[in-house]
């Protein structure tokens, strides 16, 4: 059984380990704040097609933690069997090197000693990280050191249809968390007034739902277009307009979901404001046995907003950490 490490969204590592859970023959190990440690006995395709993991390693075993000189020929060579089945590799590797509340004084000696026990064990050539070779990770926190290889030839969070960067843009993990956090059955429709590049509408599309927002911005409808028709959405539902003051019917949709501003160069007046349309709005367009969730930096305003509207529906929050700030996802489901 190979043993795993992952990596996901401060706040929601119990939506990943549900994912996970999900598989045959695959026992989570430990878990912490962003990771959870896990083994796994089928084939290592299967967990390059997880949506709420940023990242997934490879551990040969426990042996290769803390001992630099536990990193053998052996050990390396195992892990570049396993990587070998799912891509073209050559002879070259990479080392992607990650410190928290380490006590290491000379990272440049420790990070040397890692690339010259590899290079001497295997006779491999270190070069920048690149598709088709191995990309050792080491992880350093405290005193503790795990090392492994990337499974996949690039992180999990990155997605095919995003092509186009879009200022604000939310991460697709976090986004394929919202989606599962909603728990719907297929065919269900979905609703985004502040699609943004449409990172929530590509993740909810490609769980087999329907589809449709807008944006103020042009160029956002634009770049929402693209990514859903690299989906496989060849007519989306996309379309320029306010989102607080929408074209949508009443309860046309099954549900919402949306990131909202949460640009700190906002006036919090005007903010305020805009997160009480916009909930407004979204009661107004969305079924009365519907789901609303939303992701946002007022999170005392969301919820009062949605108890005032919706006060017999249940509300769940999340805190969540992305890119140092603390977002929160709200969610207002019936009871």
């Amino acid at each position: 059984m190979n043993n795993y490490l992952g990596f996901t969204t401060k706040g929601l590592e119990f939506v990943s380990e549900q994912e996970l859970n999900a598989l045959k023959e695959l026992k989570v190990t430990s878990k912490s704040e962003k990771t959870i440690s896990f083994s796994y006995d089928n084939n290592p395709k299967d967990l390059l097609k997880l949506k709420t993991f940023d990242d997934i390693i490879l551990l040969e075993s426990n042996a290769l933690k803390n001992n630099i000189e536990n990193i053998t020929s052996q050990n390396l060579k195992r892990l570049k069997e396993v990587i070998s089945e799912l891509r073209l590799l050559n002879n070259t590797f990479s080392i992607t090197f990650t410190y928290y509340k380490s006590q290491i004084a000379d990272k440049e000696s420790f990070e040397q000693n890692y690339i010259n026990q590899i290079a001497r064990e295997t006779n491999w050539e270190y070069t920048p990280r690149e598709r088709n070779n191995l990309d050792f990770r080491v992880l350093v926190e405290n005193d503790k050191v795990t090392f492994g290889v990337r499974l996949g030839e690039q992180s999990l969070h990155h997605r095919f249809y995003k092509q186009d960067i879009w200022f604000g843009s939310l991460k697709p993990t976090i986004a394929a968390c919202m989606v599962e956090l909603c728990k719907f059955s297929s065919g269900s429709s979905v609703v985004d007034n502040f699609c943004g590049s449409g990172t929530i509408l590509c993740e909810a599309f490609l769980k087999d739902l329907k589809v449709a927002g807008g944006d103020i911005m042009n160029e956002a409808v634009e770049i929402t277009k693209k990514s859903l028709n690299l989906c496989g959405n060849n007519n989306p539902d996309i379309i320029l307009q306010n989102g607080t003051r929408t074209k949508w019917r009443d309860n046309e949709f099954d549900s919402a979901i949306s990131n909202l501003p949460w640009n700190v160069k906002v006036k919090s007046d005007h903010l305020n404001q805009l997160y009480k349309n916009a909930i407004s709005e979204y009661d107004r367009i969305v079924k009365i046995d519907g789901i609303i969730c939303l992701l946002g930096t007022l999170p005392k305003l969301m919820v009062s907003q949605l108890k005032k509207l919706k006060p017999n529906n249940m509300i769940e929050t999340y805190e969540i950490g992305f890119y140092g700030q603390s977002p929160t996802i709200v969610i207002s489901k019936p009871s």
